[in-house]
């Protein structure tokens, strides 16, 4: 999955969430971000990896939908 960042969003205001919680790197979730992008890979997806994945970026007001 890649996710496009809004212009000067710093990486360390993307945080990435599964089901609520906090999306770690690890050995199964790699995790890269340029200047432009968050790309998110999942090796070997299982069943346990479905779920909710919604992204969040601090200091970006979103829209109601």
């Amino acid at each position: 999955m890649t996710i496009e960042k809004p212009k000067g969003t710093k990486p360390e205001d993307v945080v990435l969430l599964k089901n609520g919680d906090e999306l770690k790197p690890s050995e199964h979730v790699k995790i890269k971000s340029t200047s432009t992008t968050t790309e998110v890979e999942i090796i070997k997806a299982k069943l346990e990896d479905e779920g909710d994945y919604t992204v969040k970026v601090k200091g970006v007001e979103q829209p109601l939908v």
